[in-house]
């Protein structure tokens, strides 16, 4: 299990909402223990009538810790002496100095169909309903009306840094609060996201959680009219990532997306804009201008806009933009594309008006394509259509 860390810099007192998968209800009072030192606890309030849904616990923890780095997740623990668990890395956000990552749900009322984001708190909160009620957001909208900056900092390749690129120099107010994305595998997002030409930035991500970006899986939605820039998504685990800069896994329709994001992954199916087509997916006018890098043999299925479109999956793509740079060292019949890492058996793409003019590089043997870097086939093939794609 990968260490997480969250730095706590010269912070008297910090809170950590956690997640606790744990073998029974928790009451109080708690004990949780950090590295062996015990600290006191209790269940947290924006969950407390229903603290426990049979698997997890949602719990609130005071932690005195100062001028320290707060390592590996897996290291704390907690127990009200007869139920006990241990932290898992989802819905992580830590609290510095009296400046909250805090939940805001109060926008939201299911008898409403049109919500207004406008705050990182209201962006947490969307996060919230999905995960915690259950809502997919199926024929609702969510307009984002106002830029979003969820943490001060700066994104880098190898995650979030609280200093300037001289490596000394901390950034006035700057927090790591990481990030919970929005939907799930059990409970993807399936309604609109309509940005309204607004940005989001300062989303962190650093863990071994599959399917992950700003949406970590999407189910026929519409995601419009965005921007992400100054952040990060690390993916360090040893089973498929399904990691992308907007979403993880898609289907339905992306209109008018922009990301920058930093992008770092130990597995397969990765994207710029998306990590894995699944069902039908339309992309249209989108642009991935970061940096990716693949780190090692099992590093994978990547491309500018898409990592991999699977099998029995429809995408297409019109107007879309890589100018961004991915670079791997995997070995393998896996692929590197300019537009999309790799197509798998029975899926169909068709590209129109598309221009490529980023660069991949790659220290393995793997395929590399300036379009596509491998059609994977067995018995039956995929289907590629191009037409006016501009390569540098």
């Amino acid at each position: 299990m990968k260490e997480n860390y969250i730095r706590l810099p010269g912070i008297d007192n910090t809170n950590i909402n956690l997640t606790i998968k744990a073998d029974a209800a928790f009451t109080e009072p708690l004990t949780v223990t950090v590295g062996g030192t015990e600290y006191p606890a209790t269940l947290a309030l924006y969950n407390k009538e229903s603290c426990y849904d049979g698997t997890y616990n949602y719990v609130n923890v005071t932690v005195q810790n100062k001028d320290s780095v707060l390592k590996s997740l897996s290291e704390i623990a907690v127990t009200d002496g007869t139920a006990s668990g241990v932290s898992e890395y989802r819905n992580l956000m830590t609290k510095y100095s009296g400046t909250t990552a805090s939940i805001d749900t109060s926008w939201y009322s299911e008898d409403e169909d049109n919500y207004a984001i406008a705050t990182s708190a209201d962006l947490y909160g969307l996060s919230n309903v999905i995960m915690k009620q259950g809502v997919n957001f199926a024929n609702k909208k969510i307009y984002l009306i106002s830029d979003i900056e969820v943490n001060k900092g700066r994104a880098t390749i190898s995650g979030w840094s609280l200093v300037e690129e001289d490596g000394t120099t901390a950034i006035k107010d700057a927090t790591e609060y990481a990030w919970s994305k929005i939907g799930t595998y059990g409970t993807p997002f399936a309604g609109t996201f309509d940005g309204q030409g607004h940005t989001i930035s300062g989303i962190c991500y650093s863990g071994t959680e599959a399917y992950y970006g700003l949406f970590g899986k999407t189910s026929n939605s519409t995601i419009k009219n965005l921007k992400l820039k100054n952040s990060s998504f690390v993916y360090s685990g040893t089973s498929i990532a399904y990691l992308g800069a907007i979403a993880g896994s898609a289907s339905g329709t992306f209109e008018n997306v922009k990301s920058e994001a930093f992008i770092s992954s130990t597995h397969q199916n990765n994207g710029g804009i998306v990590g894995h087509v699944n069902g039908e997916l339309d992309i249209i006018g989108c642009w991935y201008s970061g940096t990716m890098r693949l780190v090692g043999t099992n590093a994978k299925n990547a491309g500018g806009i898409v990592g991999s479109v699977s099998t029995n999956s429809v995408s297409s793509m019109e107007q879309c933009l890589f100018d961004g740079i991915i670079t791997g060292g995997a070995t393998g019949t896996e692929g590197y594309g300019g537009l999309c890492g790799q197509m798998y058996e029975n899926a169909e793409l068709s590209l129109s008006d598309n221009i490529v003019l980023g660069t991949i590089t790659s220290s393995g043997n793997n395929f590399i394509g300036t379009i596509v870097g491998y059609i994977y086939g067995n018995t039956t093939t995929a289907t590629l259509r191009v037409n006016n794609t501009y390569i540098k």
